[in-house]
């Protein structure tokens, strides 16, 4: 067996959680294995592909096609992940690098599960759980009235750098972070 290297932000909800990831990467080959952080406060997005060519989906969100829920397969091959509790062989790691430093708070993991990609596959293991110990969501965050802050920020702005690093097309790298800006401006009364 391959040595092995954890990355974990979360503590692991049952003994076997790790057994169920290395399990399933020696069935599957996969080198990514990502655990399911839901429970009774969250329910994952568990990303099946993410559209790099059409231009109208200029926020990631949109780009994202995910798994309908109750997710009712065992597994998924995923092409998004978050930096919570993935578990990748060492030598992928040293393949792939560090996280992008030019990323903050947004699009790191997106950047990092992109690159992952293009060298293994990266599967989500629904039974497979974990502990999510950062905060619940927002239930305010999608609303159009809210604050526009230094995060609203970094989220543009890491929206825009990745679709002109990874847009498969001109209109990707370069419409979409137009039309994203004119949205924003749009709701910006």
């Amino acid at each position: 067996m391959a040595k092995k290297v954890c990355v974990v932000l979360v503590t692991y909800n049952r003994l076997t959680c790790l057994e169920k990831l290395l399990a399933q990467m020696d069935e599957t080959g996969a080198k990514v294995a990502l655990p399911s952080r839901e429970d009774e406060n969250y329910t994952d997005r568990v990303c099946l592909d993410l559209d790099l060519e059409d231009h109208n989906k200029f926020w990631a969100s949109l780009r994202k096609q995910v798994a309908p829920h109750p997710l009712d397969k065992e597994t998924y091959f995923v092409k998004d992940m978050t930096f919570e509790g993935p578990l990748m062989t060492l030598d992928i790691s040293k393949k792939v690098g560090l996280p992008d430093k030019d990323y903050f708070i947004f699009f790191d993991d997106t950047d990092y599960a992109y690159r992952l990609a293009q060298h293994t596959k990266l599967i989500y293991v629904t039974d497979a759980k974990l502990r999510r110990q950062l905060a619940g969501g927002n239930p305010n965050r999608d609303s159009a009235e809210r604050e526009y802050t230094w995060r609203n920020y970094y989220m543009m702005r890491n929206n825009i750098l990745f679709d002109k690093r990874y847009g498969k097309n001109w209109k990707v790298r370069h419409l979409s972070p137009t039309i994203m800006m004119a949205h924003m401006l749009v709701l910006s009364k």
